[in-house]
């Protein structure tokens, strides 16, 4: 059987093609081993709201996922962030002509504390609302609760400990 120059360049490109995959599933598989590590602590909750501490643990690995190179969980690495819900308030932003409340916010306060091998990097405070100013924006005309707001503003906070922990831990490298 004749080759012709569309067969050989096939097989080349075949070749080429198979060679940038497994070059590029090398760097993934070794890039996802050179991940580092946070441990997430839970947070102290110093709010009347019941549960908020949990709320805030369930949205922190999301946030870390979508905002930061590390992972979370166990480590031995010694980075840590771990810190303390200050506050939890609500306020109205428009009212009917009534004086009923339509539009509201809710805004949480953290202080957070970033560590590498039990010494601390950085102490903050974080607002969900200095993050986001229409974060915790619910609309009870609209069918929107306390809850809704709420689970907005854990988001947005979460995002933004991830946000400073990408910069704090990537200075400490």
């Amino acid at each position: 059987i004749k080759k012709t120059n569309n067969t050989k360049h096939l097989g080349h490109l075949l070749i080429a093609l198979l060679l940038a995959l497994s070059i590029s599933g090398c760097y993934t598989i070794k890039n996802n081993n050179d991940k580092r590590r946070i441990n997430l602590q839970i947070f102290k909750n110093d709010t009347t709201i019941f549960g908020l501490e949990n709320e805030l643990a369930q949205c922190l690995p999301k946030a870390f996922r979508k905002e930061t190179g590390f992972r979370t969980g166990n480590t031995n690495q010694g980075f840590i962030v771990r810190g303390q819900i200050l506050s939890y308030k609500k306020k109205v932003i428009r009212k009917t002509t009534n004086g009923d409340p339509t539009h509201q916010q809710v805004t949480i306060e953290v202080q957070v504390e970033f560590l590498e091998n039990d010494k601390v990097l950085n102490t903050q405070k974080i607002t969900n609302t200095s993050y986001r100013l229409d974060s915790g924006l619910y609309n009870s005309t609209a069918g929107e609760s306390e809850s809704f707001g709420r689970q907005n503003a854990l988001t947005d906070i979460s995002e933004a400990i991830a946000n400073n922990t990408n910069y704090y831990f990537l200075e400490a490298e």
